[in-house]
């Protein structure tokens, strides 16, 4: 087994390109889209644009999709229960 102080070790880990924000959040996006999920961008999802899908930036859950979600997830569910595991 290796340690970090290992000289090789130090010199891999210098060499390795450095991972970014924009970098990271593509590669998600890349992967969830692969698996079939759908993805947004938020900006165009923000209060006050032609679509919001939030009324604040404080809204974390997008309700609408999250809905729909349970809806298809659940089709025999009760509308209080969809409407219960929302809020």
């Amino acid at each position: 087994m290796h340690s970090l102080s290992d000289k090789t070790d130090i010199h891999v880990l210098l060499r390795m390109p450095k991972t970014t924000e924009f970098t990271l959040e593509s590669s998600v996006l890349d992967w969830l889209q692969a698996l079939g999920y759908q993805t947004g961008f938020a900006p165009e999802l923000a209060p006050g644009t032609p679509t919001p899908e939030r009324e604040s930036y404080q809204q974390v859950l997008l309700n609408q999709r999250l809905r729909a979600a349970l809806l298809r997830i659940n089709p025999q569910a009760p509308t209080t229960a969809i409407e219960s595991a929302i809020v």
